[in-house]
């Protein structure tokens, strides 16, 4: 017989939070964690974090990446714009099984364009839950890697035809 482990989750109070922030009331939480200065939920949608300043919540199609330190006890992640977030958790559960996984289940597509200076990665990433398309469509992104500049025209050209021909194979 394995071990069984027994979470407690999100109590009463924290789930109106979580409704809250969300916006709506039917919230599928998938795992919780608890740090002394946050608790974090990860629902079907993405990950709630509750602080006694603040709450906020991001989607999991946002990220583009980020991951768990268990050395520090620290979730950490970052959007496309280059700014980040992180989250010290002494009790992290199960949210770093469900944050690596659910990030990369949002990823639809990927395709590497070279460029000069470097390379851009372009994501095709799927909303989850209430944040979903019914039709499914994927929101696309393009993240400059090296000394790649988006700004300049040639990438900027290679990369929407890129984009285009990916959309074409996913749509």
């Amino acid at each position: 017989m394995g071990v069984m482990w027994w979470t407690r989750g999100p109590s009463r109070e924290e789930m109106t939070r979580v409704r809250a922030v969300l916006g709506f009331d039917d919230v599928m939480v998938l795992a919780s964690g608890k740090g002394e200065e946050a608790t974090v939920i990860a629902v079907t949608e993405g990950l709630v974090v509750l602080t006694e300043e603040t709450d906020s919540a991001v989607a999991w199609h946002e990220i583009v990446h980020g991951g768990w330190n268990g050395d520090t006890s620290t979730l950490t992640w970052d959007f496309l714009d280059g700014s980040g977030a992180h989250v010290v958790l002494e009790k992290p559960g199960k949210i770093p099984e469900v944050f690596r996984a659910r990030v990369t289940e949002s990823i639809a597509a990927t395709r590497t364009v070279p460029v000069r200076g470097g390379d851009v990665l372009i994501a095709g990433r799927i909303p989850a839950g209430h944040l979903g398309d019914p039709q499914g469509a994927i929101t696309w992104t393009a993240m400059a890697r090296g000394s790649a500049d988006l700004n300049d025209p040639e990438t900027r050209q290679t990369v929407l035809e890129a984009t285009e021909a990916l959309k074409k194979e996913w749509n």
